[in-house]
């Protein structure tokens, strides 16, 4: 049974006040955005790797806090990407994020990435995903490979930017992709997944 989310959450208009403080870096490019506490399991080193291939007009931002941000930090130097990747830090309203992102992508690399809730957000925003290919992970159950994004195999940069300038590349994929996030998110409503737990239980009891 999948966790079900109240929209009521991701209604919120106003602009986090960090989206605020780069947005003129964001003007013109497409976003690709991912979410999450910066720990190894997250994957997002090699997230950072796959900027290196992106397309010119494509730009990565990473929300998020946790013990391994200065490390990634580092790396964003080190590699010379401060052009390509922006690490926000903590935000208070994800939402400026998920609305205005192009992409949003969750490189996890172990089932620690148990679901994956931030997806069910970004579908609600028609966004296309691009996960990996986690055993045991819920990302795959949220992502349907090659209906709502594209799901790649963990720990490979080449082909997170692969999928990233494929989805971005082509309008039309863009367009299908979009519509049938928002499709899938339907399924993730709060209503929907009551109404299942419900049923479970008469089922059970009956």
């Amino acid at each position: 049974m999948p966790l079900g989310l109240n929209i009521e959450r991701l209604n919120t208009k106003d602009n986090d006040l960090k989206y605020e403080n780069i947005k003129d870096k964001l003007n013109g490019k497409k976003v690709v955005l991912s979410i999450g506490r910066f720990v190894e399991y997250k994957g997002f080193e090699y997230l950072v790797e796959s900027a290196k291939y992106f397309k010119e007009n494509t730009i990565l931002v990473i929300v998020g806090t946790g013990p391994l941000f200065g490390k990634i930090e580092e790396m964003i130097k080190r590699e010379n990407l401060n052009d390509k990747v922006i690490l926000t830090g903590k935000v208070k309203n994800i939402n400026s994020f998920l609305s205005k992102c192009d992409v949003f992508c969750l490189p996890s690399i172990s089932r620690n990435e148990a679901f994956g809730l931030v997806l069910v957000e970004a579908l609600y925003f028609g966004k296309p995903l691009v996960t990996t290919n986690v055993e045991g992970s819920g990302m795959n159950f949220v992502n349907i490979d090659n209906f709502t994004g594209f799901v790649v195999e963990p720990r490979n940069p080449k082909a997170l930017a692969e999928a990233i300038n494929k989805i971005l590349s082509d309008e039309d994929l863009y367009k299908i992709l979009s519509q049938n996030a928002k499709k899938r998110f339907n399924e993730f409503k709060i209503e929907a997944i009551g109404d299942k737990i419900i049923n479970l239980y008469k089922d059970i009891l009956i």
